[in-house]
């Protein structure tokens, strides 16, 4: 190899090592700490959760244990003054997913509204980002 592709490949060498370890170590999207189940919920068919609290970082993992239809919407309702909102959803009625997990962007009181056909088994996992002391 000559000096100069030996040094060209030397410096992209540098070049790819430098952004991966600024990636890895700056990462804004990355969270700080640990998921953790803050709660576990399991049904079969249609169900609203009784109101919860969450006060940090929080993601609903999902997961269809026995699909008998092809209906399954998850639900995130946010208390607000005049009630609840829907703050976030998954419709996986049209799709062969028996599992996945979604961010929920928003602290407070919640209610989590599963619809699912009557027979079709189904459970939550409540993830909480619990960060170091």
């Amino acid at each position: 190899m000559k000096k100069k592709e030996l040094a060209t490949l030397s410096l992209l060498l540098i070049i790819i090592g430098a952004v991966t370890a600024y990636v890895v170590i700056k990462n804004p999207f990355a969270p700080a700490g640990t998921w953790q189940v803050a709660s576990q919920i399991s049904g079969t068919g249609n169900q609203d959760t009784t109101e919860f609290t969450m006060n940090s970082q929080w993601c609903l993992a999902w997961r269809i244990d026995n699909r008998t239809a092809n209906l399954f919407i998850v639900e995130v309702y946010a208390r607000n003054s005049s009630g609840f909102s829907r703050v976030a959803e998954t419709d996986e009625s049209d799709t062969n997913a028996t599992q996945g997990e979604f961010p929920v962007d928003f602290t407070g009181s919640f209610v989590i509204r599963v619809v699912a056909a009557s027979d079709t088994s189904w459970s939550l996992r409540i993830l909480e980002l619990v960060k170091p002391a």
